[in-house]
């Protein structure tokens, strides 16, 4: 049960809200897609415009609401921890953000699988947590966390279910299988929780073909045509004003003169920024814009966690290296 009360709990129940959305209302545009397609097979002129702008606009307003998901991680996640980091061990990974990847390899309880679909991840769940407690499956579909408002995850009656959705498996037990990788991730990690598991004993690997380098993932994409600076997906995909990353950067190197400081402190740039960055972009709150410069900025060993002190104090590695990066990368393209 949640505990409404702890905070990490609200987190994971407003992210889950956040998938299912994304997932509703992209399975709603696929309607939509359908009934374009059958308009153009059927030359029905008028409605297909007519679906081809609904399809359109709802596409941006599930863009709206993957943003929306990235910039309250982003404020609630604590500033010094890396949402995306990898077990270099055993090279399991911990993604913010599972979209676009595929899952190889899962460790489950200690014992490793080769895993080609999500489904699979989710499946393969249920199937060891019956092995150590028959009783919880037997019984998940009356767990209250599991009725969802409009979408059933487990069931044994198949009458209110659309069975193309959902994998039957060998106890009678009908399991959802027809969702995104983030929405399955979220599930599986519940599911261990309310068994009495811990969500540390299930570990994925994701297939590295599909998986951006870490060069890739650092990279910054820079449309000199329009001014527009845009950040991989690992940063929010941030996307900015050349200017306003620019003065953001200049901030970061004039920090003595700017915030009397060695170190350099997020919530005072976005202090400094607030006013633009809201007016000038598409972002509800700065601060999940400069904080993912700032990882950004991390990853290429531009600027590191100032040690010794409270979290959220970074300091530049090398002045003029950063100095130089932002002239080649940025001001030169």
């Amino acid at each position: 049960m949640v505990n409404r009360n702890d905070i990490k709990d609200i987190i994971n129940v407003v992210i889950d809200d956040f998938n299912w959305t994304i997932e509703d209302m992209t399975q709603y545009n696929n309607i939509i897609k359908d009934k374009l397609q059958q308009c153009i097979i059927e030359d029905r002129i008028d409605d297909i415009d007519e679906f081809k702008e609904k399809y359109k606009d709802i596409k941006k307003l599930i863009e709206k609401v993957e943003n929306l998901k990235a910039e309250f991680i982003s404020l609630v996640s604590e500033e010094d921890e890396k949402n995306q980091e990898i077990n270099l061990e055993e090279c399991y990974d911990d993604l913010t953000d599972w979209t676009d990847t595929n899952p190889e390899e899962i460790l489950l309880f200690g014992k490793k699988f080769e895993i080609k679909y999500w489904r699979e991840v989710l499946l393969k769940l249920i199937e060891e947590i019956s092995k150590k407690n028959k009783n919880f499956i037997t019984n998940i579909d009356k767990i209250e966390e599991f009725r969802g408002r409009t979408r059933v995850y487990f069931t044994y009656d198949d009458s209110n279910i659309d069975k193309r959705f959902y994998k039957q498996l060998p106890n009678g037990l009908y399991v959802m299988v027809n969702s995104s990788s983030n929405a399955i991730v979220s599930l599986c990690r519940k599911v261990l929780k309310i068994a009495g598991f811990s969500e540390k004993d299930l570990k994925i690997k994701v297939n590295q073909e599909n998986k951006p380098s870490a060069i890739e993932e650092i990279r910054v994409d820079t449309d000199t045509s329009i001014g527009i600076i845009k950040l991989p997906k690992k940063y929010g995909s941030i996307t900015i004003d050349k200017e306003i990353f620019k003065n953001i950067i200049y901030s970061i190197l004039n920090r003595r003169e700017e915030y009397g400081t060695d170190y350099i402190e997020p919530r005072k740039i976005v202090k400094k920024f607030e006013n633009e960055i809201i007016s000038k972009t598409n972002y509800t709150t700065s601060y999940h814009v400069i904080i993912n410069i700032i990882n950004y900025l991390k990853d290429f060993h531009l600027i590191d966690n100032y040690k010794g002190t409270k979290k959220g104090k970074y300091i530049v590695v090398d002045d003029q290296s950063l100095k130089m990066w932002i002239e080649n990368n940025i001001l030169n393209k």
